[in-house]
């Protein structure tokens, strides 16, 4: 049963980002006060970042909990998810 969960995972991790219009590879956040963990970006709505776990569990977080670095990453991100007119 685990194995087929994980797999279901594996298969939207590869194949999902290819699909969505703001995807971005699994990449290393770390938070302003050093922990780090692997996640997707999902997207940048106000202030809240929401990052996907390659578990599936989807999260949203204060963009000021991460450092100046990802910070960046993510505004950047939600700019090319933005249609421009």
């Amino acid at each position: 049963m685990k194995t087929t969960s994980l797999s279901i995972c594996l298969t939207f991790l590869m194949i999902g980002p290819g699909l969505a219009q703001n995807s971005a590879s699994v990449r290393t956040w770390t938070s302003n006060d050093g922990k780090a963990l692997q996640a997707t970006f999902v997207s940048l709505q106000g202030d809240q970042v929401e990052i996907a776990m390659a578990n599936g569990s989807v999260f949203k977080l204060p963009l000021s909990r991460f450092s100046t670095t990802d910070q960046k990453y993510a505004q950047d991100q939600a700019a090319k998810a933005t249609p421009t007119a």
